[in-house]
């Protein structure tokens, strides 16, 4: 069994929306084994606005986008630094997926 956990370390304001710094651990319960992925994570605003309409915050969105990236692919093909958006680039479904 595999327990995943996605935990925002640092959320900056940029000029354009938010700088996070997210960590992805990743535990085997069967296998007693451990693993960690730092990611950074660019959300520009307008983008929050648009999929969101503010009903949740853009830490939540970041993570559930996370969640979503980690629904489908292993953490460790997942970029280490990206904006948002490009989730959509490779899962065209991402944008209704995190609308409300």
């Amino acid at each position: 069994m595999t327990e995943k956990r996605v935990t925002i370390i640092s959320k900056e304001k940029t000029l354009s929306g938010w700088q996070f710094k997210v960590n992805i651990n990743i535990k085997d319960l069967d296998k007693n084994s451990q693993e960690e992925y730092n990611l950074t994570i660019e959300l520009d605003e307008t983008d929050y606005v648009r999929l969101t309409n503010r009903s949740i915050n853009p830490e939540e969105m970041v993570k559930k986008s996370v969640n979503f990236l980690l629904s489908r692919e292993n953490a460790r093909n997942i970029l280490t630094s990206f904006n948002l958006m490009e989730i959509s680039k490779y899962y065209p479904d991402y944008e209704e997926m995190i609308k409300p």
